[in-house]
């Protein structure tokens, strides 16, 4: 698959967040969601936090990027849940 397709559809890194998550997820997944398979979630949801984990940089720049990749990866996982909830 490819990812890009779905990191585009998912909400501002704003709008993400444990609290939000469970406010945001049922739009996204009506809106975009349901176009794409739940193992798909959770492989792209593995493959940010595995970015982030790399990522060991220390400048402003790393931080916010490490931050919003695992923002994103526990938005795609809470719609894996909510999908098996």
């Amino acid at each position: 698959m490819d990812y890009f397709n779905l990191l585009v559809t998912l909400p501002h890194h704003g709008d993400m967040g444990k609290f939000q998550n469970d406010r945001t997820v049922p739009g996204w997944e009506v809106a975009y969601g349901h176009r794409f398979a739940t193992a798909d979630l959770l492989a792209c949801a593995e493959g940010l936090e595995a970015r982030a984990n790399a990522n060991t940089g220390v400048e402003w720049g790393d931080i916010r990027s490490r931050s919003i990749n695992y923002e994103q990866a526990g938005f795609l996982r809470r719609a894996a849940e909510l999908r098996t909830a």
